[in-house]
């Protein structure tokens, strides 16, 4: 059977409080006080007049209701919520407008508020608070009474607001490459802009992230955000905390990874496992559109000797995807039987080269022309070394000749030892720079760090300065005569 939550008062003072109470779908709200309420009532009220009022919640708004309604379809339409208010002897009914202090303030403490900001925003990250506010608004979000809004609420837009700026300003496009941000939030990225800024981009920091996901999960764990005016909210944040979390996890293993590399005395890449041959058998019946994209490559092998090797990237479209189904086309493109080599170092050098094969080589002269292949192509690879091989060759070079400027070190490093690492920045860059011109033109004494000339004043360079003291003192003299 339905019920009716009911609620009596007389006088301006409850007398049943709220409490379910059956209802008879046939009966109208006059028979259902007469059978059923007024038994909950003391015998005094019995015969007191009645106004019944209907609301969807226990504080909201209510409207008046005739008492020869049908109850049951009074409450489909206006709430199961009713309040009958008894009449005083002298048959007043009560206005609707009339309501003690208390009962106002009771009110005003459950209604739904939000944080308040200030209008209009200064900038981009006031502008985020705001906009993260318009979107709990908009879901039906926010915290009973305006002391809660401005408190509890207002931290959390702001602690939210933190740690996607945090995520904007260091590369929310590498973040989401990895971790997918949850649609919800997509559009609050994208507005940091650090490229403006006249400091370098910000790296992200492991424990900065781990730091605003503890901040979220404790917001997730919080009452209010279990009532259903959140549960639109809480899924997406739950999965962009564990995101943060998990970003920061992958910071901290590359950093050991990092580490582990730097201090190792042989290189991170090697040939044998980063480069390997393969076979592409020949396609005599091709595409015509396979024809036409390979055939400038296709003609250039043909006028090619056999086994000569030729590098695809000339050939190769510039974008990554086009570039990706341009190597993965190579095993149809060809009319003739070719080699192909590929060398894969993550995103620092990666090379695929092919190559005709000879007709009617048995498998054993295969091999052995892959072999000597393979050997030539090595040589042609960029090497790079390690931090703790530098260091160990450095400290080698300094033990038997003695302190050398770090600059020409490098030079010698990199020509002796082939290493192509680039230099830390663009300083070192221009350093490396003129020390490679120093040694081409064989001149030990040109300066190759102007840093230098900050460090104290040069012996070489005393006779000008003294003759500009000179000059200067007989301005200066001459100034004070005239």
């Amino acid at each position: 059977m339905p019920i009716i939550i009911v609620h009596v008062v007389f006088n301006s003072k409850t007398v049943f409080e709220w409490e379910g109470l059956p209802v008879n779908k046939d009966m109208n709200i006059q028979e259902f006080f007469k059978d059923v309420v007024v038994d909950k009532l003391n015998p005094e009220l019995w015969e007191k007049n009645y106004v019944a009022y209907f609301s969807h919640t226990k504080i909201g708004e209510t409207e008046k209701i005739g008492l020869e309604c049908n109850a049951w379809e009074t409450v489909n339409q206006c709430g199961k919520y009713v309040t009958f208010k008894l009449l005083n002897d002298s048959n007043e009914i009560p206005s609707m407008n009339t309501i003690n202090a208390f009962e106002l303030m009771r009110s005003a403490s459950m209604l739904n508020y939000l944080p308040e900001f200030k209008l209009p925003a200064k900038n981009s990250w006031e502008q985020l608070r705001i906009d993260l506010n318009e979107l709990i608004r908009s879901n039906g979000g926010g915290w009973i009474g305006k002391d809660n809004a401005n408190n509890i609420g207002k931290k959390f837009v702001t602690d939210l607001a933190k740690s996607i700026w945090c995520v904007d300003i260091c590369s929310y496009k590498t973040f989401n490459e990895r971790f997918k941000i949850p649609a919800l939030f997509t559009n609050f990225f994208d507005r940091a802009h650090p490229e403006k800024y006249k400091s370098s981009r910000r790296s992200f920091d492991s424990e900065e992230l781990q730091r605003h996901y503890k901040i979220l999960m404790n917001y997730i764990e919080l009452p209010w955000m279990e009532k259903p005016k959140f549960a639109w909210l809480k899924e997406p944040l739950l999965l962009y905390a564990n995101n943060l979390l998990k970003y920061a996890e992958y910071l901290i293993s590359q950093r050991v990874i990092t580490a582990r590399n730097q201090s190792s005395l042989t290189p991170v890449v090697d040939e044998e496992k980063a480069g390997y041959i393969e076979i592409l058998d020949e396609n005599t019946w091709r595409k015509p559109e396979v024809v036409k994209e390979f055939r400038i490559l296709t003609k250039t092998l043909e006028e090619l000797e056999y086994w000569e090797p030729v590098n695809i990237n000339q050939f190769c479209p510039v974008l990554r995807k086009q570039r990706f189904r341009f190597v993965e086309k190579l095993k149809v493109a060809f009319p003739f039987k070719v080699g192909k080599y590929t060398y894969h170092h993550g995103n620092i050098q990666n090379s695929v080269y092919v190559w005709r094969i000879g007709i009617n080589v048995n498998e054993q002269d295969m091999i052995n022309k892959h072999y000597t292949i393979r050997n030539n192509l090595k040589q042609t690879l960029q090497v790079y070394h390690t931090r703790a091989m530098r260091k160990e060759f450095l400290d080698t070079v300094e033990l038997y000749i003695g302190k050398v400027e770090k600059a020409r070190m490098r030079y010698i490093y990199s020509v002796w030892l082939q290493d192509s690492a680039a230099s830390i920045n663009s300083e070192t860059q221009d350093i490396d720079d003129r020390v490679e011109v120093m040694f081409e033109l064989g001149d030990p004494d040109l300066i190759t760090d102007f840093r230098e000339i900050n460090e104290g004043r040069l012996p070489k360079y005393d006779v000008f300065w003294e003759y500009s003291s000179k000059y200067l003192e007989g301005i200066a003299q001459e100034s004070v005569l005239a």
